[in-house]
């Protein structure tokens, strides 16, 4: 058993990596059509593009809130995030993979609709872009893989020229499921040793996998258990984070 007061030695103040985790995303991206002349066939690649961007971006970006795209009620503020509590005083409640999904479609709806803009590149080309609908998004978690369907539609003109462009798909190779079923093995541990931190069993099973983790003490009773995974995006490491709390030590 692992006492609280013994994990001073090993926490990592890690405001920063956190922080900057959250801020990298959604910001201003080059287009993908700088430097050309596009064309009416480029738009269901432009937005495709974006989907496939916005949904890189989604499984980075609610990672490091647990999964989650906008927190639930329970949550601890740590920087720019809420990160989730998993365990509360004997209480395991970590989110589900259906859930993720959800979460992780909402972030693509809001990541895609940032990331087509106005559709200057087109607008500058003489083509008028009429946006019909706002992104609606459907992501399933494959083994190996993400995938995403959008539906999104546009309809675009220039001249006698004219299109209407509906529905999207992307894949990107990203093991979601093993990683989840990491987190999930670190639970089982936090749920088996119950009102302490298992810091020798998560170091076991961060050899196992070959990841690194992090103990950030929010105050006495509140923990939060940042994990880092070898995969990266925008030299930004995939890291998952989840908050514990402890009933109150006699």
């Amino acid at each position: 058993m692992e006492k609280r007061g013994q994990a001073t030695v090993y926490i990592v103040i890690a405001v920063v990596i956190v922080a900057v985790g959250l801020v990298v995303f959604f910001l201003t991206r080059s287009s993908p059509n700088a430097g050309r002349q596009v064309q009416l066939s480029d738009v269901p690649d432009y937005i495709g593009d974006c989907l496939e961007t916005a949904l890189m971006e989604a499984i980075y970006f609610n990672s490091v809130q647990g999964g989650y795209f906008l927190p639930p009620d329970d949550s601890v503020e740590f920087g720019y995030a809420g990160i989730p509590v998993f365990y509360d005083q004997g209480n395991a409640r970590m989110i589900t993979l259906d859930q993720m999904k959800e979460e992780l479609a909402r972030a693509v709806e809001f990541s895609v609709d940032h990331c087509v803009g106005d559709f200057d590149d087109f607008e500058k080309a003489g083509f008028s872009v009429s946006v019909q609908e706002a992104p609606k998004a459907r992501v399933d978690i494959v083994p190996g893989a993400v995938r995403a369907s959008l539906n999104y539609p546009v309809a675009v003109s220039r001249g006698e020229e004219s299109a209407r462009f509906t529905t999207y798909e992307r894949e990107v190779p990203f093991d979601l499921i093993e990683k989840y079923n990491t987190i999930k093995a670190a639970m089982d541990l936090q749920m088996a040793h119950a009102n302490d931190v298992p810091l020798i069993g998560f170091s076991e099973l961060a050899y196992e996998k070959n990841i690194k983790f992090e103990v950030i003490n929010i105050d006495p009773n509140t923990f939060v258990f940042v994990f880092e995974f070898p995969d990266s995006y925008k030299e930004l490491k995939y890291r998952y984070a989840f908050a514990v709390r402890y009933a109150n030590e006699d």
